[in-house]
């Protein structure tokens, strides 16, 4: 008994997604497909800081659904780091601040996919004044888009 004793399991929480069952996906997906290039360079903030699978959960989140929308990314994760990451990950420590918006600038991210839980704003203005001009937000999901200017 001991052997087999039963422990829980976190289920993983499913995002709130529309469209016919072949195209299901998160509204911000839908949006940022209509409303941006396919050239176009995408961050999705926060970065992780530590080194857990549990702290890239996001990540992987968010590389799952670039096959949706198919904007680069600044983000990696596992074997898939782009050269920049280390960098701009330390940059972003401090997302919004000047020098994390320079950073993003230089690898030319063109949008910012934001976490709202994590900046835990119901006021996106105070990141459009730093040059972020605050586009969208997908309520079920807790998700902003910024364009960065």
């Amino acid at each position: 008994l001991f052997e087999l004793r039963w422990h829980p399991v976190p289920l993983f929480k499913i995002p709130a997604v529309h469209g016919p069952q072949d195209q299901w996906q998160p509204w911000w997906v839908d949006w940022l497909i209509k409303h941006s290039d396919e050239s176009d360079i995408v961050a999705h903030l926060p970065f992780p800081q530590g080194s857990t699978v549990r702290d890239y959960e996001a990540t992987t989140d968010a590389m799952f659904w670039q096959m949706r929308h198919r904007r680069t990314m600044v983000n990696g994760y596992s074997g898939f780091f782009p050269d920049s990451f280390g960098e701009v990950q330390t940059a972003c420590t401090t997302f919004p601040s000047p020098e994390s918006l320079a950073a993003l600038k230089n690898l030319g991210v063109r949008w910012c996919i934001v976490s709202r839980a994590v900046f835990a704003t119901n006021n996106p203005q105070p990141m459009a004044a730093g040059g972020l001009q605050h586009m969208y937000f997908d309520e079920p999901n807790g998700v902003d888009i910024y364009l960065l200017e």
